[in-house]
């Protein structure tokens, strides 16, 4: 991403989806550096827990970030979510 960003090519939003386990792993360090990295680079975000069957046939939880680069602010439970703030 950063190569991308460095070619005015990086892309406006991304969708990055992994195990509800990165909001806890290594007592939150996790998902602490993955905020850390989206906000250095500029991004606003917000993070879900959802179930998988949302979206494919199998339910389990799982960790969703959407980052955007640009556009409207965040309204509603999006506009709680802070960078670097892990909430549930």
């Amino acid at each position: 991403m950063e190569a991308l960003a460095g070619q005015d090519r990086a892309p406006r939003v991304v969708v990055i989806e992994n195990v509800s386990g990165l909001f806890n792993s290594h007592g939150g360090r996790d998902f602490e550096a993955v905020c850390a990295a989206l906000a250095g680079a500029g991004y606003r975000f917000g993070a879900l827990e959802i179930d998988a069957s949302a979206y494919v046939p199998q339910s389990r939880s799982r960790c969703v970030i959407v980052r955007d680069a640009g556009g409207p602010e965040p309204t509603g439970r999006a506009a709680e979510l802070q960078p670097g703030r892990a909430r549930r």
